[in-house]
């Protein structure tokens, strides 16, 4: 057994052990196919390989990555609101030149969980020398229910989140090794640049976060600890000077445009039975595992639906707050810990609840009508939660004497959160891109960058990936970026981007759509058609059938002619 968690041998074994669970959580059927099925569900992933094609195709042909022209064409979209991560998108431009958007969006999928924990690890292993422990650590981070959520919904923004727990190592070494101060600075501010090129909000919560983290530390840690304290808010100010200087396009494009806000989801948010019941569409509860003992199936995955996942604690992590209040409430760190997690559980509630009659209202009200962290989903600060449960945990284990009672801990934390999603295929979704976008066949069809109206749009298909295969070779009247820009209407997009929603009684109003924003094509996936029966009598037109799709050419409606 390795003797001291944070020598680089004992990181190493760390990262490959992680790497081994990420694979054998979400890989198993994405290895041998990573071009023809990718991790998660529904059409938020198609949404993430959009950007990873997106950022790097704008970057070589001159043109501006955050006011994008190729989706909700012809006004376009601000990406600096929408979760475009486009540092992770310049990351894997190698591999999605090489190989495709699909392999470089599985590959980061598989990366994103064994990163998380290797950070978390190497904060753990401040807390503790023991390798067993730290690595357990940086397990309950990097494989939380939270992560595993944000992993099966393709939410790969949120999913990729090493920083804060490497922005905590950070400043735990300059405090103990009187680390010098510009050094800090430039990897401070590269590290909050990553993250704010991953996802701005997470970059905004951890800003938060971290500013709480030092009030709480000034006022609980002794005297002789404040001059330090003082010295490490003077550099982090510096690195969040140097920090806006390198993000200031992102900065500039987000105020310059505001007029595309997406309304905060403050209706996400968590509750108190989260906290004892497991998301049994994500952990494996007993119900399940009593059930595959005795031969019988069971659901592995109840909603569908489910994409945010609660703060979940469960018995033997209560255990653990409990005995952190009672027998190690004299520790500062311990204090420290307990209050930062308490505070972050109580943001995520959400700004007020409702009890019959009466609202409540709770401490995310402060922040919820305030710009840019007011964007925030306060359910999303469950990961803060997580890292902060990971090192009480730790701190619980170290302090056991006995080796057999850190090994029975060691087992509890990875059976209270021991991931479901392996037993079940929906876990991971075919490509289902029709030839016709597959291939060059569309260059036949399509002049470059032709507006094209294409269904199901929106967040009923996976338009979003197909454009993205053709290299956007085409413009798209419509997306799924997060929100509809200002001149486009969301009735009126409603109404004709949804199955069933084209009929009769509608097709001035579409040819209207169609001559306002200069649509010269229709392309419908065949597997779908039945949703648009009525194209051909609104457009007066038959379809091409072709590659998969029914094309229909109309430049006499869409030219206004």
């Amino acid at each position: 057994m390795v003797n001291n968690a944070s020598r680089p041998g004992a990181i190493a074994m760390a990262f490959v052990l992680y790497v081994a669970i990420s694979v054998g959580v979400f890989g198993v059927l994405v290895v041998g196919s990573p071009a023809r099925i990718y991790i998660g569900y529904d059409t938020d992933p198609s949404v993430m390989m959009w950007f990873l094609t997106w950022w790097p195709h704008a970057l070589t042909h001159n043109l501006n990555p955050f006011l994008t022209k190729v989706i909700w064409a012809p006004i376009g979209y601000n990406l600096a609101w929408a979760t475009s991560m486009p540092g992770l998108s310049l990351l894997a431009y190698p591999i999605t030149r090489r190989f495709g958007a699909v392999v470089s969006y599985n590959l980061l999928c598989l990366m994103a969980p064994a990163l998380n924990a290797t950070a978390a690890y190497l904060l753990c292993s401040r807390l503790s020398r023991r390798f067993l422990v730290a690595l357990t650590g940086g397990y309950i981070y990097g494989f939380s229910p939270s992560v595993l959520g944000h992993a099966l919904a393709g939410h790969l923004f949120l999913t990729f989140s090493p920083w804060a727990p490497l922005l905590l190592y950070l400043a735990l070494h300059f405090i103990e090794h009187n680390m010098r101060s510009w050094r800090f600075i430039g990897m401070c501010s590269l590290l909050a640049t990553a993250q704010c090129l991953t996802s701005a909000e997470t970059f905004m919560t951890a800003g938060m976060m971290g500013t709480l983290t030092i009030l709480v530390a000034t006022l609980i840690l002794p005297a002789h600890f404040r001059p330090m304290s003082a010295r490490l808010f003077k550099v982090l100010c510096v690195s969040a000077l140097v920090t806006a200087v390198l993000i200031s396009p992102y900065i500039y494009y987000a105020i310059a445009y505001r007029e595309q806000l997406i309304a905060g989801g403050a209706f996400l948010n968590s509750g108190l039975g989260a906290l004892f019941v497991p998301p049994h569409d994500l952990l494996l509860s007993y119900s399940q595992i009593l059930a595959a003992a005795h031969g019988k199936s069971a659901s592995l995955l109840g909603d569908p639906t489910v994409f945010e996942t609660r703060f979940y604690l469960g018995p033997f992590f209560l255990f653990v707050l409990l005995y952190s209040v009672v027998s190690q409430w004299q520790s500062p760190a311990v204090r420290i810990l307990l209050i930062i997690g308490a505070t972050a559980w109580l943001l995520s509630l959400g700004p007020y609840r409702q009890i019959g009659q009466c609202k409540i209202w709770l401490p995310w009200s402060l922040f919820w009508k305030l710009p840019f962290v007011g964007q925030a989903i306060p359910l999303r600060l469950a990961l803060y939660c997580y890292l902060d449960l990971a090192m009480l945990t730790v701190l619980f284990l170290d302090r056991l004497d006995v080796s057999w009672h850190r090994t029975v801990g060691v087992v509890l934390s990875v059976l209270f959160i021991l991931p479901a999603v392996p037993a079940t295929e929906r876990a991971v979704t075919a490509v289902n891109t029709p030839e016709f976008f597959a291939t060059p066949l569309f260059t036949r069809y399509l002049d470059r960058d032709e507006i094209v109206l294409v269904l199901p749009n929106s967040s009923d298909g996976n338009s979003m990936l197909w454009q993205a295969q053709t290299s956007m070779y085409f413009r798209m009247a419509g997306g799924y970026v997060g929100g509809i820009p200002p001149g486009f209407s969301i009735e009126e997009t409603r109404n004709l981007f949804r199955p069933g929603r084209i009929t009769l009684a509608r097709a001035e109003k579409l040819k209207t759509f169609l001559t306002t924003y200069g649509i010269r094509s229709v392309i419908v996936n065949d597997s779908v058609s039945s949703g648009w029966s009525d194209l051909n009598s609104v457009l007066g037109t038959s379809p091409v059938h072709v590659g998969g799709v029914m094309f229909y050419h109309a430049p006499a409606i869409g030219t206004g002619g």
